[in-house]
């Protein structure tokens, strides 16, 4: 059994004709029927019912040629694998710090070489980010985007540079990540106030550039809060003996909990506190398979955690 085989059974099955499919495939009437019937023969059933309307596949063709469509979408994925390993494009992602955790750990094959691009990633501030596409304009950018603090920059960039793909990949809001035995996970929901009476420190790593903005943020909502900026592994380190609450984007707690089994979060009652993710890259450059490749691997990416 061959792909191209395959190919020329699911032309068949596409304009039920053998004529019509031997002239989109190039290929000759007598050699397109050889090849089909050499194939029925191997299976051992015919894939095609013959009449003079055309081409039906049978019910046991119907079944192979769904499995023979999988199989070619799997045959062109490794060949673009293939093609990518062979020319290896250096391509750079510049990522903000809320998501890079994640992103690290779903990427690591491209960080490793072991997909065969070569994929430098690093982890910015939100303007940063921005910062890192005006120099390198050949860059993907992955952003976290907090529509109280960083919204109006981003929107004056994306005003500004028209030139860049401005893509949604999703949202999310900030929920308070604390130990899974605090009596207020009971809760689904609480207020900043709530969030103040706790009496521990919040330690906010999302936006570090912003810092003063989000303080001055919670400050106006919850009163006297204090607040400071450190590594996320430190903060899970912290949440995870109950000895601090932290304030992260609920994707990201989530994503920790798969492997963190102390940990656990409560929604945050504060409607403006929301965060959108963007996939940026600038449309004026070729998009090579490349790049087509890890851009489709990023909107993946999104819809898995």
């Amino acid at each position: 059994m061959r792909l191209s085989q395959l190919k020329y059974a699911l032309e068949i099955m596409k304009v039920k004709s053998l004529s019509k499919a031997s002239e989109n495939l190039f290929i000759t009437k007598t050699a397109l029927s050889e090849a089909i019937i050499s194939l029925e023969k191997e299976l051992g059933f015919e894939i095609f019912m013959r009449s003079r309307a055309g081409m039906e596949p049978t019910i046991e063709g119907h079944i192979f040629l769904q499995g023979a469509e999988k199989i070619l979408q799997i045959a062109d994925s490794w060949e673009i694998l293939k093609m990518i390993k062979s020319r290896k494009e250096d391509i750079k992602l510049a990522v903000s710090y809320a998501i890079f955790p994640i992103l690290n750990d779903l990427m690591e094959e491209f960080i490793t070489g072991k997909s065969g691009v070569s994929l430098e990633m690093r982890e910015y501030g939100a303007g940063e980010v921005l910062s890192a596409l005006s120099r390198d304009k050949n860059m993907i950018a992955i952003l976290s985007v907090s529509e109280t603090i960083s919204w109006p920059e981003f929107k004056k960039f994306e005003k500004n540079n028209p030139q860049w793909k401005i893509e949604e990949l999703g949202n999310d809001e900030f929920v308070l990540a604390i130990h899974k035995n605090h009596p207020i996970v009971k809760k689904e929901v609480i207020s900043l106030e709530e969030v103040n009476a706790l009496k521990r420190e919040i330690n906010m790593v999302l936006l570090s550039g912003d810092k003063n903005a989000m303080l001055n943020k919670l400050k106006c909502c919850a009163g006297n809060i204090s607040l400071t900026l450190t590594n996320r592994a430190k903060v899970m380190q912290m949440v995870s003996k109950g000895t601090a609450s932290s304030l992260f984007p609920e994707r990201v707690v989530r994503f920790e909990m798969r492997t963190n089994k102390q940990l656990d979060y409560v929604r945050v009652a504060a409607d403006d506190m929301k965060i959108k993710y963007f996939m940026i890259y600038n449309t004026k450059l070729p998009i090579t398979e490349e790049k087509r490749y890890i851009l489709d691997f990023m909107r993946n990416c999104f819809k898995q955690f």
